[in-house]
């Protein structure tokens, strides 16, 4: 096998039905965060005086800018249109790039009106700025197809969009696992700690509360889980037979998250489960079921299927 033969497969391309279902998702999750940021917005105290330490990429601006509620409102409004028009496949790449960037200046706006910083937005951002990439450089054979009427039998999808999503989960997951070991060391996961945050800032009507706060052995199993989840998620880049492995430690790991503390990391699992488990790999056998299904149903009885239906995705090796 050739040296840049990995690299060679990174432009193949199949069916966009996986590449839709990611995109479609990441829509409706960057929809209910842009939703709540804009009725959030604005949450620094009254008459606060306002750090001089970076809070986002648009720090440099002006506070008449950064503050005013109307340049916050406008770009959500920009990202509504954006986000509809990216669904529908119209005005093709624009639509794709007004959502993505409406979207980061809606969160940065945020936290430049926030008394703290959340990053339950972080991979929504990052997916749709992804995903716009394959919208941009594609963006001709998408209309084509579309003209065509042939958009779902078209290999629209190149490999190399999964492939960044894949990166770029675990390299998230992976910094904020090495972080903790590199600020804490492995007491991190002593389980004391994670017993004082639960006291202090938990659900103590959650199962996982009761757990936490009932055993430290429990609570450091957690926390050793979430560990090596994390740190997996470097793994993960490379190893397709340890990646749903990872992302069924990280699923888990945000719903203890969730139910004790309520972040909304919401956003997080659904692209967990849709990269780390095998979800690319199943949507090809879904849609051939499917559409074996649909066609049997217009066959004249006794007629057999065809057998040269394309189903999308080759086999991933790597």
């Amino acid at each position: 096998m050739r040296p840049l033969s990995h690299l060679d497969r990174l432009g193949e391309r199949s069916r966009p039905h996986y590449g839709q279902l990611v995109l479609w998702t990441v829509l409706l999750c960057a929809c209910a965060h842009c939703l709540y940021f804009e009725l959030y917005w604005g949450t620094r105290p009254e008459g606060s005086v306002r750090v001089h330490n970076p809070a986002s990429l648009l720090s440099f601006l002006p506070e008449a800018v950064t503050l005013n509620r109307g340049v916050c409102v406008g770009f959500g409004v920009l990202f509504a249109a954006g986000a509809v028009l990216w669904f529908l496949r119209r005005l093709l790449p624009w639509s794709a790039w007004a959502t993505a960037f409406s979207f980061n200046v809606v969160v940065a706006l945020y936290f430049e009106n926030s008394s703290q910083e959340t990053h339950v937005a972080h991979v929504a951002g990052m997916f749709l700025l992804i995903y716009a990439l394959w919208y941009h450089f594609y963006r001709r054979e998408i209309r084509d197809a579309d003209r065509a009427g042939r958009f779902w039998a078209t290999p629209l999808y190149p490999r190399w969009v999964y492939f960044l999503t894949v990166f770029y989960l675990g390299l998230f997951y992976g910094l904020s696992g090495f972080n903790k070991v590199a600020t804490s060391g492995l007491s991190w996961a002593n389980g004391v700690s994670l017993q004082l945050w639960a006291e202090l800032f938990g659900d103590k009507s959650s199962v996982f509360t009761q757990m936490i706060l009932s055993s430290r052995t429990a609570a450091a199993a957690m926390q050793w889980a979430a560990l090596v989840g994390e740190c997996g998620g470097l793994v993960a880049i490379v190893s397709r037979r340890l990646r749903p492995l990872v992302g069924i430690l990280l699923i888990g790991f945000h719903i203890a998250q969730i139910s004790v503390f309520g972040w909304g990391f919401y956003t997080n699992m659904f692209m967990l489960a849709l990269v780390f488990l095998p979800v690319r790999e199943w949507t090809p056998q879904v849609v051939a079921w499917w559409e074996g299904k649909a066609g049997n149903a217009n066959l004249p009885i006794g007629a057999a299927p065809s057998a040269n239906r394309e189903i999308g995705v080759p086999r991933d090796r790597g």
